[in-house]
């Protein structure tokens, strides 16, 4: 009578039972892998796609250094309203777009929703559009801006409570608009280093309430008008600050 013969090769039952939940895992992991790679090369190839079209919407467009993905986009050259519109719809697209320049186009305040939710965003130039205060509340998202300009809009002191949660901005350039005071949101940004107040006319109260800055290295106030009194208290306050007039 022949018996059967073990196989050397399988592990014992309690060994398979044992490998079991290993092995549950790491399927588990080569599909979150598969998904991934999936969903990345949709990414990719979406903003390939955007990138293309904002070409040929008149934009110019820099990839990065490997060329894997956009890192700025500069729409000042985008000829009509209704191509910048089209060009805004866009960005979203863009997953790592690091910076955008706008400046000097037709945009409005209801357009600046999609650049709010842009959340990759370092440098944002909006500098010479219609923008107001309205628009300003649209870009509390970017809290990772470490550049913005508005010089040449319509923002006024009643906006600036919008930036205050923008904690990493180093660079604000205000030239041109209507900011007369309130500056104390400006005060409380951690990481201020350079405010531009070129061609405005500040209130007596403005510039002591940049007194309580302690980031802040360098103020512009070319052409603005400020009472001299003012500035004497600022500078009180914070001999070390370099001030260009």
């Amino acid at each position: 009578m022949t018996h059967p013969v073990d196989n050397p090769a399988a592990p014992p039952p309690r060994r398979r039972r044992a490998l079991a939940p290993a092995l549950a895992i790491v399927l588990l992991l080569a599909a979150g892998l598969g998904y991934w790679l999936l969903n990345s090369g949709q990414r990719t190839a979406a903003e390939a796609d955007a990138a293309r079209s904002l070409e040929a919407l008149g934009a110019i467009v820099v990839m990065d250094g490997s060329r894997s993905y956009v890192a700025s986009v500069n729409l000042s050259t985008v000829e009509s309203a209704d191509s910048l519109h089209k060009a805004i719809e866009l960005l979203p697209a863009l997953g790592r777009l690091g910076s955008l320049d706008a400046s000097r186009t037709p945009l409005k305040d209801q357009q600046l929703a999609a650049i709010g939710r842009l959340s990759t965003l370092a440098s944002l130039a909006l500098g010479q559009t219609a923008i107001t205060d309205d628009g300003l509340q649209q870009l509390r998202p970017l809290e990772g801006l470490h550049s913005l300009n508005l010089a040449g809009t319509n923002v006024a002191s009643g906006g600036l409570a919008a930036l205050a949660g923008m904690r990493q901005l180093k660079i604000l350039d205000l030239t041109g608009t209507h900011v007369a005071s309130g500056l104390e949101p400006l005060a409380g940004l951690p990481q201020l280093e350079w405010l531009v107040l070129r061609g405005v006319k500040l209130a007596d109260e403005a510039l002591p309430q940049l007194s309580r800055s302690t980031s802040l290295t360098r103020l512009s106030l070319e052409g603005s008008e400020y009472p001299a009194a003012s500035l004497a208290r600022l500078r009180a306050a914070r001999p070390q600050l370099t001030i260009d007039k």
